[in-house]
């Protein structure tokens, strides 16, 4: 017998052999018994994870329950035979509501995997195994009719948003009720028993009910953007418009302090990192050429997909538009019209870089406006905006003073030497995501050299950040925030 389910396998033949199960709690997936037991040909079952280390699968008048936390090695833990066609199953915590055909629904003690325990039963004739809950109330149709039962279900968190592995900024966790909820009973001095961060604790600064119907709770707080996990506990005294508090274990004890209160746990990665550089290429002295100027903008992450960006001048450009379909960190070089787009993969790195040549106005847009970008990885989106407003730029142009203009007799090997800054460039601290460096380089040659016999290392002033870069007639002079 083997189970498949959409993104789960499981192979059955009295020990499983291998399972790999990945969903939130209760969440279902479709999967097929082959081969079919009796009365079991294309069944469509339904598997349920209910505390990340248990799932529960209905085979027919059995209801088995498998130990998963080991994903590479699952066993089963029980089966428990039934009195009627398992149709369905709603796990809350320590209990299951189990829909069975013709007989209503049982209520378990899961607690013990290893040894379920019927606690309850709601008799309905005539019923398919179809059950729901809502509030406190079980709700179990028959044909046209539903029967009500007050089964004195206490209120639950069904999930919170972040959760497991995002990218920065996080700035609030929302909290999802299964029932509308006293919106005055939530405080945060005396309901966030705790929140904490990769450098120790953190304060809440506000809440906000974000719905008419009080099942949505977001908590928020200062933008957080360090990498590493964060957890914020809340307590169970948030009560519903009955009075009654959480349950978040459903051993049906309501308001118990450790067993009921809710740890939300994400952890924030560093999904990409960006730079920015503007340059100028100075006309060299005596020559009739004009300054040009030109910009990058380049972004690195293991899984970046696609970026989107929105220029200080006004242009926009989507990554997605010029590279191939379902990109995979393959080299790929394109040039449309004064854009130039180049994109690959280093030591494990996605990367793409954007590069434009600008006219002086564009160039004057990079000191009064921004870009905006966002990065796409999967399960998310980075957004950003980076200016030079913290990046002062010089306005000594680069002035070499050996060789000289018009030298003639220079060496294969010159010493190159320029002029001394009047006021150096100052580096500024990293701006959050983004690198806030002034980096200056500048490099000039006069004539044309040939490209023997030099290297990068022969035009390197550490001081300034120079690079190598033979231009022809052009002094070149780049000033980077990246």
């Amino acid at each position: 017998m083997a189970w498949r389910g959409r993104s789960a396998s499981l192979s059955y033949s009295g020990d499983i052999d291998y399972f790999s199960f990945a969903a939130t709690t209760g969440q279902t997936y479709d999967i097929l018994v082959e081969p079919a037991e009796p009365g079991l040909d294309d069944s469509t079952l339904w598997l349920y994870d209910t505390d990340g280390e248990t799932v529960w699968v209905e085979t027919g008048w059995q209801l088995r329950a498998i130990d998963v936390s080991d994903p590479t090695d699952p066993w089963e833990l029980a089966v428990l035979d039934m009195d009627g066609q398992v149709g369905q199953i709603l796990p809350r915590g320590e209990r299951a509501y189990v829909g069975l055909a013709a007989v209503g629904v049982i209520v378990l003690d899961i607690s013990d995997a290893s040894a379920p325990q019927v606690l309850d039963q709601y008799v309905v004739g005539c019923t398919s195994g179809v059950a729901a809950a809502s509030g406190k109330y079980l709700l179990i149709p028959t044909g046209t009719k539903i029967s009500v039962f007050d089964a004195d279900i206490a209120p639950h968190i069904t999930h919170y948003d972040p959760s497991g592995t995002i990218g920065p900024t996080v700035t609030s966790v929302t909290f999802t009720f299964d029932r509308p909820m006293l919106g005055t009973s939530f405080s945060l001095a005396a309901d966030i028993s705790s929140f904490t961060g990769p450098a120790g604790p953190l304060t809440a600064t506000g809440y906000n009910w974000i719905d008419n119907y009080t099942l949505h709770l977001q908590v928020s707080f200062d933008p957080q953007t360090a990498t590493g996990a964060y957890e914020m506990v809340i307590n169970p005294d948030i009560l519903d418009l009955d009075g009654i508090a959480l349950d978040q274990d459903g051993d049906g004890i309501p308001g118990e302090l450790l067993d009921d209160r809710v740890a939300a746990q994400f952890t924030i990665e560093q999904v990409c990192q960006v730079y920015v550089v503007r340059g100028i290429d100075y006309e060299a002295p005596g020559s009739a050429l004009d300054d040009e100027f030109e910009y990058h903008v380049g972004v690195l992450g293991a899984t970046i997909v696609n970026i989107e960006y929105s220029t200080p001048w006004g242009e926009t450009l989507s990554s997605a538009d010029h590279l191939p379909p379902a990109w995979s960190g393959e080299y790929v070089f394109k040039v449309v019209g004064n854009l130039e787009l180049e994109a690959g993969t280093e030591d494990g790195n996605r990367w793409m870089d954007a590069s434009w040549d600008l006219e002086s106005e564009q160039w004057e847009a990079l000191d009064t406006a921004d870009t905006q970008i966002q990065v796409f990885y999967p399960g998310g989106i980075w957004t950003g905006s980076v200016n030079f407003s913290h990046v002062a730029q010089p306005v000594q142009e680069p002035t070499l003073t050996n060789p000289v203009h018009d030298q003639t007799d220079v060496s294969w090997r010159p010493a190159i030497a320029w002029e001394g800054w009047i006021s150096a460039p100052a580096r500024v601290p990293n701006v959050g995501r983004v690198c806030g460096r002034d980096c200056v380089c500048t490099c000039s040659i006069i004539g044309v050299f040939p490209s023997l016999g030099f290297s990068p290392d022969d035009c390197r002033d550490p001081m300034r950040r120079t690079i190598w870069a033979i231009n022809g007639d052009r002094a070149s002079a780049r000033y980077g925030c990246g």
